[in-house]
């Protein structure tokens, strides 16, 4: 049986969001994990722990990101050039993700471990900025 010809062209089209996509879950997870550790069992504040577990989920999906999704080189300048712009490009990622975050907090929309609730509201509205700015301006060939 033969395929409509979109359908032949889908599977590339998809494969950059779609590893996207699981590499923020990876990114997430990190972050979630990092962020429930400080909150619940170190006692840190809700928003200085948001902020400390960001750094290492930005490291995971740089890491996944560059070698999985996007597949760019391995020299060190532009290992170097291209963190510092991801870094970038997530940090207006993140003040989106926190801004969405603060507003669902503030609204009472989680308490104790239901927190993961504000968090991934806030993972998800950044995703597609995220994304449209890794092709854009990170990840270019």
């Amino acid at each position: 049986m033969s395929r409509a010809p979109w359908v032949n062209g889908l599977a590339p089209r998809l494969r950059q969001p779609l590893g996207f996509a699981l590499v923020g879950c990876a990114g997430f997870a990190t972050d979630a994990l990092l962020f429930l550790l400080a909150t619940q069992v170190l006692g840190i504040p809700v928003f200085p722990a948001r902020a400390l577990a960001f750094l290492p989920a930005t490291g995971v999906t740089w890491l996944l990101n560059r070698h999985y999704v996007f597949r760019t080189g391995d020299s060190v300048h532009r290992k170097r050039d291209e963190y510092l712009r991801h870094f970038g490009m997530q940090s207006i990622g993140i003040a989106l993700n926190f801004a969405i975050f603060y507003v669902a907090v503030r609204a009472g929309l989680g308490r104790g471990s239901a927190q993961l609730l504000p968090l991934a509201m806030g993972s998800l509205g950044a995703m597609v900025f995220n994304y449209l700015a890794a092709r854009r301006f990170v990840y270019r060939a």
